[in-house]
Formats: structure tokens, C-alpha cells, sequence
């Protein structure tokens, strides 16, 4: 690997740990929101991750960083 390549990897991982927070917590409402409206914990989330299959990796946010990196490789390439 490159060592532009390697400084967008680290820039990625970065990028990926400082929405975690946020994107972890938005995972927590859902299932949150889901328990209100069912009996347990396990069918909310279930019923969450039927909706949203790709789990945390289904946020805007996650999606546009992995966007941003993916076409960055591919202009570096």
C-alpha cells in the first residue's frame, strides 16, 4: 500500500471514530423507539434491524465518509 494510501485509511478510521458517538446513539434511539410499541427487548431489535439490515453502517453519516474515502481511492488509483 502506498503511503497516500495509508494516510487515507488513517484519515478514514478517523473520520469513521468521530461519528460513532452519534451514529451509535442513533441506533440506541431506534431500538429505543422500537420497545415502546413491543413487548421485549429482542423483537425491537429485531424489528429495527429488519428495517435497517446493515445496522450502524445505514447512517448518512457512515455512508458519506465511506463514499468520500471510496472515491478517493479510486482517483488516487
Amino acid at each position: 500500500m502506498s503511503a497516500r494510501h495509508e494516510e487515507l485509511f488513517e484519515q478514514y478510521v478517523a473520520d469513521l471514530r468521530a461519528v460513532a458517538p452519534y451514529v451509535s446513539r442513533w441506533w440506541k434511539d431506534l431500538i429505543q423507539a422500537e420497545e415502546r410499541a413491543v413487548e421485549s427487548h429482542e423483537e425491537a431489535v429485531r424489528r429495527v434491524s429488519v428495517r435497517w439490515p446493515v445496522g450502524l453502517g445505514a447512517h448518512p453519516r457512515v455512508i458519506a465518509i465511506v463514499r468520500r474515502y471510496f472515491l478517493a481511492c479510486v482517483q488516487l488509483n
